[in-house]
């Protein structure tokens, strides 16, 4: 194995298990509200529990289903699209002689700089067109917490919910439905392998 081989397989350990490491956080932090949620219960079924006690925990328990899980989804989500970035600049940066900086602004900066490093048109992406939405909707939970109310071009968020069934308006605010990070997952997976297989020959 010579040294851009070595570098190669260095970089598809890295990326999993940075990968893999968003997910195993998710799924931890996922399990200690569900358990939180099981003793909450728990308290709830207890004769000694009294009743102001248990207003105090139905509250609670209304919080960690109605709120804290939605935002682990979006923290995660947020962390996957600073993941995809990351990711995006590691291969970029890894394997040409002459590497022409991004110079635009969202994922399309990546277009022209993968395109004069490669030759590579990062559109033909089957899921490409898919994680520029995905990087519009995590503009506005970082920028205004995912209230629409706030937001200057809040047409262009609004039809990218409606072409996506993962996302949902409650409230003026974006929801992320739990699935759409699997989905995530998978094409940031397949858009990296998709990329090494191409930038590397």
């Amino acid at each position: 194995m010579n040294d851009k081989e070595l570098r190669i397989q260095s970089h598809r350990i890295f990326l999993q298990h940075n990968l893999n490491d968003i997910a195993m956080y998710h799924n931890e932090i996922k399990r200690l509200i569900r358990n939180e949620i099981v003793w909450i219960n728990n308290k709830l079924d207890d004769p000694s529990t009294y009743p102001e006690k248990q207003k105090q925990l139905n509250i609670k328990k209304d919080n960690y289903i109605n709120d804290y899980e939605q935002k682990l989804i979006q923290s995660t989500f947020v962390m996957m699209c600073s993941f995809l970035e990351e990711m995006l600049n590691i291969i970029l940066t890894g394997y040409a002689a002459d590497i022409k900086k991004p110079q635009s602004t969202g994922l399309d900066k990546y277009k022209l700089a993968f395109k004069d490093s490669y030759g590579v048109n990062i559109s033909d992406f089957e899921s490409w067109s898919h994680l520029k939405d995905l990087m519009k909707i995590r503009n506005c939970i970082l920028h205004c917490n995912g209230n629409l109310t706030f937001l200057r071009d809040r047409h262009l968020i609004e039809s990218v919910i409606e072409r996506n069934a993962d996302f949902t308006i409650k409230g003026k605010r974006i929801y992320i439905a739990a699935n759409q990070l699997n989905r995530f997952t998978k094409s940031v997976d397949e858009l990296k392998n998709w990329l090494l297989d191409r930038c590397v020959n």
